[in-house]
């Protein structure tokens, strides 16, 4: 079982003001899966995109958001969960006063995004 430590891995600024954080993927061994820890600025988003082949399960760990996912639109705070299906616009904005932290896990070790309108 491979351990990988915290202070290894770097952190990435994938939109302005959101920042991933690999904690498994190809690179560090899994052989089947993603798992990113996503820190988001305040106010900050993460833009309107899709996944065309596999879905995403996002994990609020900390702060409050406001999503949309399809035609459904609302908020998320600590603990909340959402699966997000192949192919669905997804985007999600940080609306607390602080760095908020979210937990997005996929089934694939090379996870594709397509920024849509």
């Amino acid at each position: 079982m491979p351990i990988i430590p915290n202070d290894e891995i770097n952190k990435t600024e994938i939109f302005p003001g959101v920042y991933s954080h690999p904690l498994a993927n190809e690179s560090l061994g899994s052989n089947s899966m993603t798992i990113n820890l996503i820190t988001i600025a305040p106010n900050a988003a993460i833009p309107a995109h899709v996944h065309p082949s596999h879905e995403e399960v996002l994990i609020i760990v900390d702060g409050s958001f406001s999503y949309e996912l399809g035609d459904e639109k609302g908020d998320l705070t600590d603990g909340d969960t959402v699966l997000i299906p192949p192919t669905d616009r997804h985007y999600l904005i940080n609306t607390s006063d602080s760095v908020g932290t979210v937990i997005a896990i996929f089934p694939v070790t090379s996870p594709e995004r397509i920024i849509v309108e």
